[in-house]
């Protein structure tokens, strides 16, 4: 799941700048939501010249198809926990 969030978010902001996972993901996301079959990536939007106009809406959100994989950890819909 994280590579794929990393990979979305560098395909966005594509640049020749050395930049490591964490720096890139501090610098541009701004939250993860799981869905139940995708994640949506939503991004800090561009800095602005008035910080007042930003707002959430402003945000990218950026939808990546997901399915969870087999685990064997219990699942919190699981009635014997």
């Amino acid at each position: 799941m994280e590579d794929a969030v990393v990979q979305a978010v560098r395909n966005h902001f594509p640049t020749d700048e050395p930049i490591d996972d964490a720096q890139l993901l501090d610098r541009h996301l701004s939250r993860i939501e799981l869905g139940k079959n995708e994640l949506i990536v939503s991004l800090k939007p561009p800095e602005q010249d008035h910080a007042d106009e930003c707002n959430d809406d402003a945000a990218l959100r950026i939808r990546l198809p997901w399915s969870p994989a087999s685990s064997t950890q219990p699942s919190s819909s699981d009635p014997n926990l």
